[in-house]
């Protein structure tokens, strides 16, 4: 549902008080214009285009694969090429992800990044945490071996570093929160901007970030 209509409602975007969940960042990451995703059902990581304009930079597009660690240990990595960009309401593929069956915990971080070749300006980006053992899907009986992700919640603590600008344009106040994970700190999982109400644990809404609950890799900087 979109939002709860009582306070303990689950299943929605945003809350009764109007803070964005998780999903509400989800739903909206699943259905951006030019998207790098990864497909379950086959391991290849495609890349889509929902534009009816085709997006052909001069020197084309690359796409980044991270597979990492709980720890942020590099179990994989590959760079592919798209040097023919991508056409109008599009999908290509771009590489596939080997299964890691040996790693710390039982499930695994895999980054995925589209950029114009020669340029640090992310198109897109994505992160999943994945299971070890694959899940068998079969609809018409319990799914054997679902993993639980346990590990999830007891991670290494991070090294990450914040700050935050703010600036007034025509009365609408806007906040730069600029996120930063040192090369020699864990994954940095689930980071959430909020803003609250002076020195309170209350939340300023109804507000929408660029981008939240976020998992920032190692040497990785973002801004939202």
């Amino acid at each position: 549902m979109l939002n709860s209509a009582w306070p303990s409602n689950l299943w929605r975007l945003y809350d009764y008080f109007l803070v964005p969940d998780a999903s509400y960042y989800a739903v909206r990451k699943a259905c951006e214009p030019i998207h790098v995703m990864f497909g379950y059902h086959d391991r290849i990581v495609y890349v889509s285009n929902s534009l009816y304009s085709s997006i052909k930079p001069t020197g084309g597009l690359e796409v980044q694969i991270h597979v990492l660690s709980l720890i942020g240990e590099v179990l994989f990595q590959n760079m592919v090429k798209l040097p023919n960009g991508l056409e109008s309401d599009s999908v290509v593929s771009a590489g596939t992800v080997p299964i890691i069956t040996s790693t710390v915990g039982d499930s695994y971080f895999l980054r995925l990044e589209l950029t114009e070749v020669g340029s640090k300006e992310m198109l897109s980006s994505n992160t999943y945490w994945l299971p070890v053992q694959p899940e068998i899907i079969d609809w018409t009986t319990p799914v054997p071996n679902v993993t639980r992700f346990a590990n999830l919640t007891v991670l290494p603590s991070s090294k990450f570093t914040w700050k935050y600008t703010t600036e007034i344009i025509s009365g609408i106040i806007s906040i730069h929160l600029q996120l930063y994970n040192p090369a020699d700190s864990p994954p940095a999982f689930m980071v959430r901007g909020r803003v609250t109400r002076g020195d309170t644990d209350i939340d300023v809404t109804p507000i929408f970030w660029t981008d939240n609950f976020l998992t920032l890799i190692p040497d990785e900087a973002i801004t939202i």
